[in-house]
């Protein structure tokens, strides 16, 4: 996600050109490249919980076939939830800042 982040930041050059001699401020342009690289970010970590989801179902599923009654039930752990969280919240907002300064 931070190299889309940095690819999107620097092809939006010209838009910010074109903003800025239209009258928009820096801090509103700055707002504007934070709201889409955490838009971006967060749709990106949402979409790396729901692929280890299926994934963890996946290999439990693989794991339990052919077996006689065997059930294996993984929970949600808060820890890595937390982090992914946290991590797209941090880079969102480093690879938003980044093009906008």
């Amino acid at each position: 996600m931070a190299g889309l982040l940095l690819v999107r930041g620097a092809s939006c050059e010209r838009e910010m050109a074109l903003r800025v001699s239209l009258g928009a401020g820096r801090l509103r342009l700055v707002r504007q490249a934070l709201t889409e690289s955490l838009l971006l970010s967060f749709m990106g970590g949402l979409l790396g919980l729901l692929f280890a989801a299926w994934g963890t179902r996946l290999i439990v599923n693989i794991v339990a076939s052919g077996r006689d009654r065997m059930d294996l039930s993984v929970p949600v752990a808060l820890v890595p939830v937390l982090f992914t969280a946290f991590s797209t919240l941090f880079t969102g907002l480093l690879f938003g800042l980044v093009p906008a300064v």
